[in-house]
């Protein structure tokens, strides 16, 4: 399922969520696409709760990276300078 992400940070992500709301803890493959290829990383859902109820994304949540290498860490890093 591809989601949206409202903001990207060297230790996680927010996301916007068409379905249903994730259980915390969950993990998740998580890939990020960047100019120069794809950054694959595992993340563990940490919050989640209702959007508005007008908003096209009914659930937003908030994924924490876990075992992130230094090299990948410091890319996502870099990325989120731009």
């Amino acid at each position: 399922m591809r989601l949206l992400s409202a903001a990207v940070q060297a230790d996680g992500l927010h996301v916007l969520n068409p379905a249903t709301a994730p259980c915390e803890q969950c993990a998740l493959s998580i890939e990020i696409e960047t100019p120069a290829g794809v950054l694959a990383v595992c993340g563990q859902v940490v919050w989640y709760d209702r959007s508005s109820p007008h908003d096209i994304f009914p659930f937003q949540m908030g994924i924490r990276f876990i075992d992130v290498p230094p090299e990948i860490r410091e890319r996502i890093r870099e990325l989120c300078k731009r």
